[in-house]
């Protein structure tokens, strides 16, 4: 059995048969297939691993409606901020790129400059596989730069405002995620 999860209010399920080489059956001996499904419609406040507790929410940043999953995060050193993939703890959608700016402020008149740090010690949290292998059961651990470019789907990390920015990290697979700091207060992704 498979899970999904889905920010919409309403969902769309597509289902195709596609035809083996062999395949001699006719259209009207469909009776032998069936498909069953179940849904749940969660209310926001009993999505906790998405959304926190009412008690505690997660800063999940400032939503972007004009696309999928852009946030941008700010005040990060005065609440936690939570970056997650869209769909979390569902499936991340296919050819999907998100970008969550991060801006560290300087409100006090000592602080010349501020950095970001951003780092995930719980590494049961950060599982980025292959499409092509949506059910690897390979040992996790964390691969770096060129070993993640045959998986497809990766985080990459950069030292400013913008992807022309140099790349402090890029990383996939799944496993503790170590400190990543920034030269000055922003990175985008």
């Amino acid at each position: 059995m498979a899970m999904y999860y889905s920010e919409t209010p309403s969902i769309s399920v597509i289902i195709t048969r596609l035809p083996t080489d062999n395949d001699l059956t006719a259209l009207d001996a469909f009776s032998s297939f069936y498909f069953m499904m179940s849904y749940k419609f969660l209310r926001r406040e009993d999505a906790v691993v998405r959304y926190g507790k009412d008690t505690e929410p997660k800063y999940l940043g400032l939503r972007d409606k004009t696309t999928v999953c852009n946030a941008a995060f700010d005040n990060c050193d005065q609440r936690p901020c939570y970056v997650q993939s869209p769909n979390f703890p569902g499936m991340y959608p296919r050819n999907t790129t998100c970008y969550y700016p991060a801006e560290a402020k300087t409100r006090h008149h000592l602080v010349r400059r501020a950095i970001l740090a951003l780092s995930q010690a719980d590494g049961h949290l950060v599982h980025i596989k292959s499409q092509a292998q949506p059910h690897d059961t390979a040992e996790r651990h964390l691969k770096l730069y060129g070993d993640c470019y045959y998986v497809g789907d990766y985080v990459r990390v950069y030292d400013g405002n913008s992807t022309t920015s140099p790349v402090l990290v890029t990383f996939c697979r799944g496993d503790v995620v170590p400190e990543i700091v920034s030269s000055g207060p922003r990175t985008p992704h």
